[in-house]
């Protein structure tokens, strides 16, 4: 399993576009870290923090909020997503795999707010 936890400045970023890294653990059938790697963001927004997890093939991603538009790629993806989480990454990647994170389920997603540069009509939206 490929956890991504978005991060800015060391810790879990508050807002997914605002990511200044990724870092992304390899978890193998232990639930133990097998790799675990750090990718700067380049770019602003949710294309370059979704991009790294796209290319690294994320199973989850653990943020402290995420708009529609990133929640519907991950999820396109089939990747879990769990908001509302704050501190270290590590701390954080420990309560995932002692399921003590909330997941976001789509029911839940009518108060997100769509990113920067989104015009609110997700049919024009090709990840929607």
């Amino acid at each position: 399993m490929i956890v991504g936890v978005v991060c800015k400045d060391g810790n879990v970023c508050e807002k997914y576009a605002d990511a200044s890294e990724v870092i992304l653990y390899e978890i193998d059938r232990a639930h133990e870290i097998a790799e675990e790697k750090m990718i700067p963001v380049e770019g602003d927004g949710h294309f370059p923090v979704a991009g790294i997890l796209i290319k690294n093939q994320a199973n989850a991603v653990i943020c402290g909020s995420i708009g529609m538009n990133a929640y519907s790629m991950m999820r396109s993806l089939k990747a879990h997503v769990f908001t509302g989480v704050k501190g270290e990454p590590k701390a954080a990647l420990e309560a995932l795999l002692k399921r003590e994170l909330k997941e976001l389920r789509s029911e839940e997603t009518a108060d997100l707010e769509h990113e920067e540069g989104c015009s609110g009509d997700c049919s024009s939206c090709a990840y929607h």
